[in-house]
Formats: C-alpha cells, structure tokens, sequence
C-alpha cells in the first residue's frame, strides 16, 4: 500500500509517497493550479492504487486538488489539521511539511 500525504499552501502543494512501512518513496511540489493538480495525478501513477492523504481536503486550498483526484478516481482521507498539529506536540517538534505529511500518514493509519 502507497499513500500520498499532501500538505496544502496557498500557492503549491507538497506531497510524499509513503510506502506501508513509512518509508519516503518519493516526493514532489506543484503549484496550486489545474496544471500542477495533472502533474501530481502524472507522478502518482507510478504508485499502483494510492491512497491519498490530503490535510483539509475540503478546505479552500485543496478542494480544487480534491476534487481533481476525485474526478480521476482517487481515493482520498481527509486529515483534520488538528490531528498533524497533534502530532507534532507529540513528538515535540515545530511545524515541518515533511513531518507534516508524515503525520498525515499516521493519522490516516490511526496512530500505527
């Protein structure tokens, strides 16, 4: 099992693939925009049925990639911001978008 953890910016988006161990398959950054949203679907494909992890899948940011990746049959988690900023106090560290899509690989996996 891949999954894609994606941390939302205004202007791009930055996503890690993750394989079932946690281990970095690989990662890239695209702007906030059709073209990257088709970039990234590119990218990801090279992943035999990911799962996306996508934090605020719904929030004004992302609904655009959500629903890009919905379109083209992506099965997509939505992580509650809460839960990566939860993460982050438990492991004691200051906001990192590599960590943060981490943490939305551990609470989409529900903390294992």
């Amino acid at each position: 099992m891949v999954i894609i953890g994606v941390d939302p910016h205004q202007t791009e988006h930055i996503a890690v693939a993750l394989d079932s161990d946690g281990r970095i398959l690989g990662q890239r950054c695209v702007p906030n925009h059709p073209k990257g949203f088709a970039s990234l679907a590119d990218w990801a494909a090279q992943f035999p049925q990911p799962r996306w992890a996508i934090e605020g899948a719904a929030n004004h940011f992302t609904l655009p990639l959500s629903r890009y990746l919905a379109q083209q049959g992506a099965r997509i988690h939505n992580i509650h911001p809460a839960l990566t900023s939860q993460y982050r106090r438990r492991v004691e560290r200051r906001k990192d978008d590599q960590r943060d899509r981490l943490g939305d690989r551990v609470a989409e996996d529900g903390g294992d």
